[in-house]
């Protein structure tokens, strides 16, 4: 019905119908569907402003649905309703919203079946797109001026403005306006003057809207002629061409319309030419130049104007490749090389030298190439085939590349055989020594020539065919080298041997293979087998001893210099004993800082608080045994049961509680200001150094199973948060089975408040506590530093059990002082878990000062003078349970640096004991407090005055001796004077005839005039072949003696050792005045003391004191074998009185030679010559004498009893007779005159 068509859709009597192009909807066309839109139709609306569109039905039927569609896009632009009227809204619009919008209504029940009403939406808008600029028109040129603009409907009208002025086009016949729907220009045709400058603008309407833009400010100047270009530059030069590039400046207000590019040849003056570009082109590239040429170049640009002025630049054009070379020799030197000579052929107009030369050699082949630097012209090329064709060619390159190739020539390698070495693979050398290298070399019906190819210090030297190398090695050089054998074709062979090289030094390494890794590099140098006391590759270094041991407290370690061995160390500091490296207590303690845990538990921002720890094992504590642990916000731990008790209090406490604490007091925790806790076990840096501390505090080894470790860190008063000073604190439990300990440690200067007196130690069951000696004091801050070791404290507790020990002492059975020094006695004082109070009691007062250092306690005492008195340790522990020390006091009374100690007859038990002073050399006195004075031991010589050498010296010092004495004024003698042998020029007498045996024979000389002697006259004298004389008649004994004095004529009354020897004193039986055999002397001094029966002597000095006391200084000589001859009288000078007769004697026989004779250290006197010619001497040389031993010395002392005159004016010709004399003697006797001279006048003595 209503005009729908009825359609059979499932037959023969199912059908439905059609609505279609009607406006009801519906199985039977019933429904009515006409949605109403208003505004309708098209609608128009100015681009910004807002719309509202509204969809309704009054006419429908049924149930309908209503939605707003846009039609570009078919999305929904509101949400469907059921219920008309619907709006849609549009606000701002823009121009993109133009186009259709769709109300459609929909039938609910014919679902698909819609109905749509449509409303055209035209924005309108006017844009004026062109933007304002600044522009510049030159007078003369065209320009146009574009006004471009958008617009819905179309432009109408548009109106151009010049300085706010519309343009009447009538009156600036040189503007035309043309106009399109998207734009309008103005144009000039042309720029006609300043005027046309100014603020250009259009005005634009389309009906519905206007609008209007400042387009354009343009400034008309006047045409000039260009700037000159700039950046002028060359580039890809070759040998003919170049590409000029440049930028262009100010165009002076007119189009570029070309150039001209001038270039000139400088180099070789080849000619000048022009270049012509058009437009505003900024490169040209020129051609057709001329190679290895330089040229200037200039460039300027024209415009309508002119031409602006040129800019220049130089360049040079590359050079042309060499020409090809003329080859003009090849030359076969050897088997195995050729010489190459060739000449150049370069123009140096166009080519540039000769880089180098390419040389090719090649066979059927075979292609080889050698380059040559120039401006060599000759090149051997070596590593040829022997007895082969090469053919040669030669090119030459320079900086343009390679040029031709010269002619060929080709030419046969000879045939040769090079020499041939034979030597040592290896050739070993020592640092020190030369080596050699010995080689043959052969290379028949050649000659050879032999090179060494290095540098090393070598000579080289040649025998035929073998060849030596010597080489010295000075010192360590690392070397190798190659012998080179080369024969007149140059043909070479060449050895290389094993260089091994010994750099050891040879008094204190050897050499050695081990360790060596390559055996075959060359050189091998080998290793050095040092001896201990060096170190180094070579040897060269002083091993430090050092780095095998460290000084005890990494004290300074001090190397023993080589070639010592081993090292020196400080020695061990006070309170150990040992050499330095290893020092043992004799006490000492350690400390334990505060410890880190590699991770921990915090607990934090709380008061009152505590954090709950399950331990690992049990814990036993005071006998009492617990599993759990609550450590709290205030400085302490229970075990049991959480205690935080913010007022703390004197142990012990409640029944009921087990505490340790290290610092009770009322804190808070907030933030970073924490409690950190955590139970460590098994393997960690933490336990080692707990184990290593507890062992050491309590002297036994411990090992703890784990341990509880809490940090009160940063920790502040409960009534200051924030507090800057404030505490940190740790405390260490320790467990090793049933054993606990707890260590407090504090570092110094980090308890800094107490805000109710902070409680410090522990308490358990209410009967088993301890109170540090701080706690709940006002000093109870001080805890940090109290008894501190660098810088840590630590309290440490056991814990386990309630049974308390005494402390133990462990410190020396004595102490020893010395009277004006300070000595040290160090206590060991430990009570592992407590606290130790010590104090001095002792009998006698005594200045002394008591210093702890953990469990060190170190007593100073300091005495200025001598105090006898004892003392006793007390140390009590906080149960008054106290242990003592009494040490043996041993008091050295002897003053410093003067003597030293030792027991007295007393009681070496006493105590104290007190000690003598055994006072060295240079002091006296009980205390070895005065100068020992030396001349109560000494006489000067002849009573003079004796004074003491000050202490610490010794010995005294006496005034010189006398006028004509020598010796050091305490032993003053008659200095010697020695006369050589005396040998006559003439009337010599000898023995011809001896009819006994010689060892007894003697000799008679008569003398001119009676000799008094002893009160009687003699006239001859009678000398033995045994060395005596006598006046009345013959005395044959070989050995010397002393008229009739023997040893047991002497008796000793006392024999001194001193630092100069023996001091002997004697005197001679019922004699007085008599002259002394010093053979007598010694042989005394052996019979009056064992000790000295082997030993030998000489005698250093005699002084002769008041007869009959006699004193000799005797030297004792260890290495003399002693003989029954005793001492010989030439060792004795001035002793043996029957010599000096002898010798008096001799003198007036030879006083006619006028001998010369000179004082020893005193003024030369001469012996006065009296008659020589009366003086006989029978049998002066005799035909058999002993043998004189090599070296020995031989003397014979006179006695003159002539007055000698020093004032005879003829010295030199006495002293030459008297030499003629000793000269004579000497050969006669085999012997060697060193010496002669005269004594002081008085004594009238002499020695030859």
């Amino acid at each position: 019905m209503n005009g729908g068509q009825c359609i059979q859709y499932s037959p023969p009597d199912n059908y439905t119908c059609n609505c279609t192009g009607t406006r009801f909807q519906g199985v039977n066309c019933t429904d009515f569907l006409n949605p109403r839109v208003s505004p309708n139709g098209t609608v128009s609306v100015i681009e910004g402003s807002n719309l509202t569109l509204t969809c309704s039905d009054p006419g429908n039927s049924g149930v309908p649905r209503y939605v707003w569609i846009n039609d570009s896009d078919g999305s929904e632009l509101t949400p469907v309703i059921n219920n008309p009227p619907l709006t849609l809204h549009l606000t701002n619009i823009n121009r993109a919203a133009s186009g259709n919008y769709i109300c459609r209504s929909t039938s609910i029940d014919v679902p698909g079946v819609n109905m749509d009403t449509t409303v055209t939406l035209n924005v309108q808008y006017l844009d004026i797109i062109s933007a304002s600029l600044n522009q510049t028109a030159v007078i003369g040129t065209n320009y146009t001026i574009t006004c471009s603009f958008d617009a819905f409907p179309m432009i109408e009208s548009v109106t151009w403005f010049h300085n706010r002025t519309a343009i009447n086009l009538e009156a600036f016949p040189h503007i035309s306006i043309s106009t399109n729907s998207m734009s309008s220009e103005l144009s000039f045709l042309p720029i006609g003057g300043l005027d046309d400058g100014g603020e250009y603008s259009c005005s634009v309407s389309n009906g519905v809207l206007n609008a209007n833009d400042s387009l354009l400010n343009l400034t008309v100047v006047f045409p000039l002629k260009p700037d000159p270009v700039y950046n002028l530059m060359t580039s890809n030069i070759t040998n003919t061409s170049v590409t000029l590039s440049w930028s262009l400046g100010f165009n002076g207000n007119s189009p570029i319309t070309g150039g001209i590019v001038s270039y000139a040849a400088i180099s070789n003056g080849l000619g000048n030419a022009t270049q012509v570009f058009v437009g505003e082109s900024e490169e040209l590239i020129l051609f057709n130049l001329q190679p290895f040429t330089v040229y200037n170049f200039s460039v300027a640009v024209e415009n309508a104007i002119g031409i602006s002025n040129e800019a220049t630049i130089d360049a040079e054009t590359q050079p042309n490749v060499p020409d090809a070379p003329t080859l003009n020799s090849v030359v076969s030197i050897s088997s195995s090389s050729l010489e190459v000579n060739w000449t150049n052929n370069v123009d140096p107009l166009t080519q540039s030298e000769v880089e180098w030369y390419t040389v090719m050699y090649y066979t059927e082949r075979q292609h080889n190439e050698l380059n040559v630097p120039a401006p060599a012209n000759t090149v051997i090329i070596n590593g040829l085939l022997e007895g082969t064709n090469y053919s040669i060619i030669v090119s030459a390159s320079n900086s343009a590349g390679i040029g031709a190739s010269s002619n060929s020539i080709t030419v046969q390698t000879v045939t040769n055989t090079p020499p041939v070495i034979e030597a040592n693979d290896t050739f070993m050398i020592t640092v020190g020594e030369t080596a050699l290298y010995t080689l043959r070399i052969t290379d028949p019906g050649d000659t050879i020539s032999v090179t060494i190819d290095r540098e090393f210090p070598y000579t080289l030297h040649q025998n035929g065919s073998i060849w030596t190398l010597n080489v010295t090695l000075s010192s360590l050089v690392e070397f190798n080298f190659t012998v080179i054998a080369t024969d007149s074709f140059n043909a070479t062979s060449t050895k290389i041997p094993q260089l091994i090289i010994c750099g050891c030094p040879l008094n204190i390494s050897n050499c050695s293979m081990e360790g060596i890794k390559n055996n075959t590099s060359n050189p091998l140098i080998l290793m050095c087998d040092c001896m201990k006391a060096y170190e180094g590759k070579y040897c060269k270094d002083d091993f430090d001893g050092c780095t095998e041991i460290s000084c005890f407290n990494d004290a300074t370690c001090t190397d023993v210099p080589a070639p010592g061995t081993g090292a020196t160390c400080p020695p061990c500091p006070s309170g150990y004993t040992g050499d330095g490296i290893v020092c043992n207590y004799v006490v000492g303690a350690v400390f334990l800082p505060f410890l880190y845990p590699s991770s921990y538990n915090v607990y934090t921002n709380v008061d009152d608080g505590s954090a709950n720890a399950a331990l690992p094992n049990t814990l036993e504590f005071g006998g009492f045994r617990y599993n759990r642990a609550y450590i709290s916000s205030n400085g302490l731990v229970s075990f049991g049961n959480a205690y935080n008790s913010f007022s703390p209090r004197n142990f012990p406490l409640e029944s009921s509680l087990a505490v340790v604490a290290p610092y009770w007091d009322d804190s808070r925790l907030s933030g970073s200001r924490e409690l950190r806790y955590q139970i460590v076990s098994g393997s960690s840096s933490l336990i080692t150094g707990v184990n290593a501390f507890l062992s050491n505090y309590t002297g036994n080894t411990f090992e703890a199973d784990w341990l509880l470790w809490a940090y009160w860190h940063d920790i502040c008063p409960y009534n200051r948060g924030n507090c800057q000073d404030s505490n940190f604190f740790q405390v260490a439990i320790a467990v090793q089975g049933s054993i606990t300990y707890s260590i407090f440690t504090y570092q110094c200067d980090l308890i800094r408040w107490t805000l109710r007196t902070a409680a410090v130690g522990y308490s358990v069951n209410g009967t088993f506590y301890k109170n540090h000696q701080l706690s709940k004091s006002s000093s109870v801050v001080n805890i940090d530093c109290e008894g501190a070791v660098s810088n840590w404290t630590n309290v440490v507790y056991r814990i386990d059990t309630a049974t308390n020990t005494p402390p133990v002492i462990e410190a020396s059975d004595t102490f020893m002082i010395a009277v004006g020094e300070t000595a040290s006695y160090t206590l060991r004082i430990i009570d592992p878990g407590d606290t130790v109070n010590v104090t001095i009691e002792f009998d006698g007062e005594f200045p002394y000062t008591l210093d702890q250092n953990g469990s060190i306690w170190t007593l100073n005492v300091t005495l200025s003078s001598l105090a006898e008195f004892n003392f006793t340790v007390i140390a009590t522990d906080s149960f008054n349970e106290t242990s003592t020390k009494t040490p043996q006091v041993i008091i050295c009374t002897c003053t410093s640096n003067r003597g030293n100690c030792t027991v007295t007859d007393k009681n070496d038990n006493s105590n104290p004991l007190i000690l003598m002073c055994d006072c060295m050399e240079a002091y006296d006195g009980e205390y070895c407090e005065d100068d020992f004075d030396g001349c109560t031991e000494v006489s000067c010589f002849n009573n003079a005055t004796c004074t003491d050498v000050p202490a610490p010296g010794t010995g005294v010092t006496c005034p010189p001796c006398p006028s004509g004495y020598a010796g050091d004024g305490i032993v003053c003698y008659i200095p010697p004077v020695i006369l050589p042998y005396i040998v006559f020029n003439s009337s010599i007498s000898t023995v011809t005839n001896i009819t006994r045996h010689y060892f007894y024979s003697t000799w008679r000389v008569n003398v001119p005039r009676p000799i008094t002697l002893l009160g009687s006259a003699y006239s001859s004298i009678y000398i033995s072949i045994g060395g005596t004389f006598s006046m009345s008649g013959r005395f044959n004994y070989w050995t010397s003696r002393n008229n009739m004095i023997k040893p047991d004529d002497i008796v000793i009354t006392e024999i001194t050792e001193t630092n100069n020897g023996l001091k002997v004193t004697f005197y001679v039986k019922g004699q007085s005045g008599t002259p002394v055999d010093a053979n007598a002397v010694v042989a005394a001094i052996k019979e009056a003391d064992p000790r000295y029966v082997n030993a030998g002597f000489t005698i250093a000095s005699l002084t002769l004191l008041n007869p009959p006391s006699t004193t000799v200084v005797v030297t004792p000589s260890a290495s003399a074998t002693p003989t029954d001859d005793g001492l010989s009288a030439g060792q004795i000078a001035g002793i043996t009185i029957g010599i000096l007769i002898g010798v008096l004697l001799v003198i007036i026989i030879i006083i006619s030679v006028a001998c010369l004779i000179r004082y020893k250290k005193r003024s030369n006197k001469i012996i006065k010559k009296e008659n020589n010619d009366n003086f006989t001497v029978e049998n002066l040389c005799y035909e058999a004498v002993p043998p004189t031993p090599a070296g020995s010395v031989h003397s014979i002392k006179l006695k003159f009893a002539q007055e000698f005159d020093s004032s005879d004016e003829d010295e030199s010709e006495r002293e030459n007779d008297l030499n003629g004399i000793i000269m004579n003697e000497k050969e006669c006797q085999g012997g060697q005159v060193e010496s002669f001279g005269v004594m002081l006048e008085e004594s009238k003595e002499t020695f030859l």
